[in-house]
């Protein structure tokens, strides 16, 4: 009968130690890794503006196209790269532009992504 007991003290705290540690739960947070850039020069007036005209503006003015008005100017897209959305929109979330939409506009293409995330990664110059 001592034995059980002495089984019993040193069992009851490891038992009751381990369901706490697995009815414990975490708050998980799904981090999107960044793709690099593979090394492609990027231009903001040869590559990224022509890129944003082609698949974001629909040449109908703002609130009628995937975006606003901002994606029209370097100033505009350089406020939302400050506060990170454009970097969330087109490569992590991969909803600019919208699609599908109603203008015939695609998705952007691997490449086109790479272009982006070159040129964010080289300081988004205006050049």
């Amino acid at each position: 009968m001592n034995t059980i007991k002495k089984l019993n003290k040193l069992f009851l705290p490891i038992f009751i130690v381990l369901i706490l540690v697995l009815s414990c739960t975490r708050n998980r947070i799904d981090v999107k890794p960044i793709p690099k850039c593979d090394g492609t020069e990027a231009s903001y007036s040869k590559d990224i503006k022509p890129l944003i005209k082609a698949k974001c503006s629909t040449g109908l003015g703002a609130g009628t196209g995937c975006h606003d008005s901002w994606i029209l100017t370097y100033d505009g897209i350089m406020n939302k790269v400050n506060n990170n959305t454009f970097k969330e929109t087109t490569i992590l979330n991969k909803t600019m532009p919208k699609v599908p939409n109603n203008f015939g506009i695609d998705p952007l293409t691997e490449d086109e992504i790479n272009l982006i995330i070159c040129w964010l990664d080289n300081g988004a110059k205006e050049n």
